[in-house]
């Protein structure tokens, strides 16, 4: 089933970006059979993220939240 994921960021996520930003990336790596897109999401072009997407094919609803709960994000 395709499922559609949007993020929202709060003021304290840059922090945690510059935290784990890189296992956050790995990750996404290491599930792309299941995340087909992700990315941030900015309300201009250059701007601080203000949330992200997911794109993602999985068996059921509980599957694309187990994967989103995984995630160092």
């Amino acid at each position: 089933m395709r499922v559609v994921a949007v993020f929202t960021d709060t003021p304290e996520m840059l922090e945690h970006r510059k935290q784990h930003g890189q296992a956050h990336l790995d990750f996404l790596r290491a599930n792309q059979s299941e995340i087909l897109v992700g990315g941030g999401l900015r309300d201009e072009e250059g701007g601080v993220y203000v949330g992200g997407l997911w794109i993602m094919e999985v068996a059921s609803l509980a599957r694309a939240k187990a994967i989103i709960e995984q995630d160092p994000y």
